[in-house]
């Protein structure tokens, strides 16, 4: 099973308990790229109504570049949007309350939520 190098065990261990054998691959890794905190400073200059996470790892990277740009996390007045449970509790811990989260967990739930709060 090819996935990122920090992922929940929760699906190989599904696999194993349903008597598969799994080999786990550490096909990627997430990493901040160098420029992310200039990008985060430019973005948030010009403005956003929403910020949409798809893993806990994509909060605390966001995180990470808010800090590394000097930039208090969460970012007031911006709508926290999470793709699911598990993504919502990380921003909780992060400090951040999501506004919206996707149901079904999935893009097309992420992109109706987004639309949900605000399209009101």
């Amino acid at each position: 099973m090819a996935r990122a190098e920090v992922a929940r065990d929760v699906i190989p261990e599904a696999l194993r308990a349903a008597g598969a054998h799994v080999d786990v691959v550490e096909a990627y890794r997430n990493a901040m790229p160098a420029e992310a905190p200039e990008h985060l400073r430019h973005v948030l200059g010009q403005g956003i109504d929403a910020a949409t996470f798809t893993s806990s790892s994509s909060v605390t990277h966001l995180a990470d570049a808010a800090r590394a740009a000097g930039i208090a996390f969460p970012f007031d007045g911006v709508k926290a949007v999470s793709i699911g449970p598990i993504t919502s509790q990380t921003l909780r811990e992060a400090g951040w309350e999501p506004t919206a989260e996707a149901s079904p967990s999935d893009i097309p739930g992420l992109v109706a939520a987004v639309a949900g709060i605000l399209l009101r």
